[in-house]
C-alpha cells in the first residue's frame, strides 16, 4: 500500500471505558471534580495535530449543571482547561496535540462542579446532571495534517457521555471493621 504523504485522517470515538451512568455525592462545600467522557482519536494516513474541539455540556433536561473548568487530559496529563462561561459548548482551540500515524490515544473530559444547592434537591426527580457530547458536525473538531492544511475529524455519530447524577443527600455506606 502506498501511502500519500499530509493525507492523514483523524477520527474520534467514544471509549470503551468512558464512564458510566453514576450516582456523584456533591460536598456542601468546595468543587468536585468529574470524569464525564473518555474518548479516542485514532490517525491513519499519517499524523493529525489535533488543534480544536468543541464538547456540548448541555443535557436533555433543564436541570445540567455546568463546569467551572473543563479539562482534556491525555492520561494524567493536561492537554488544556478551560473555564466554564455559563455557555453550553466549551471549545478547547488554544493547543496543538500530535497523534502519529496509525495510534489511537485515548482523552478524558472532566469538569469541576460547584456544590448543589441542598434545597432545590430535596424532590428526588431533581437531578443535576453533568455530562458532556461531541457532536458529529462539521468543524466540532478540526487537525492538521502533515501538509499544514486544517481538517474536520471523522465523528460517525454524536459521541454522548453518560449522565453523572449529582446529590447532596443520600446513603452513604462505610465499612467499620472488617471482621
Amino acid at each position: 500500500t502506498v501511502q500519500v504523504p499530509g493525507q492523514a485522517t483523524l477520527t474520534l470515538a467514544l471509549a470503551a471505558d468512558s464512564p458510566k451512568t453514576n450516582n456523584v455525592y456533591s460536598p456542601s462545600t468546595g468543587t468536585i471534580t468529574i470524569p464525564v467522557m473518555k474518548f479516542t482519536a485514532s490517525s491513519t494516513g499519517g499524523s493529525s495535530k489535533i488543534k480544536k474541539l468543541a464538547i456540548d455540556i448541555t443535557s436533555a433536561t433543564a436541570s445540567r449543571i455546568l463546569a467551572t473548568t473543563l479539562r482534556l487530559k491525555d492520561g494524567d496529563t493536561v492537554v488544556q482547561s478551560v473555564t466554564g462561561d455559563n455557555s453550553t459548548v466549551v471549545t478547547f482551540d488554544n493547543f496543538t496535540y500530535t497523534v502519529p500515524n496509525n495510534i489511537t490515544k485515548t482523552f478524558t473530559v472532566e469538569g469541576d462542579y460547584l456544590p448543589i444547592d441542598s434545597t432545590s434537591n430535596t424532590n428526588p426527580t431533581n437531578n443535576h446532571i453533568a455530562r458532556a457530547t461531541i457532536l458529529a458536525t462539521s468543524a466540532n473538531c478540526q487537525f492538521e495534517r502533515g501538509d499544514s492544511t486544517l481538517q474536520n475529524c471523522t465523528v460517525a455519530a454524536a459521541l454522548n457521555s453518560k449522565n453523572q447524577y449529582l446529590f447532596r443527600q443520600g446513603v452513604k455506606f462505610e465499612l467499620i471493621s472488617a471482621t
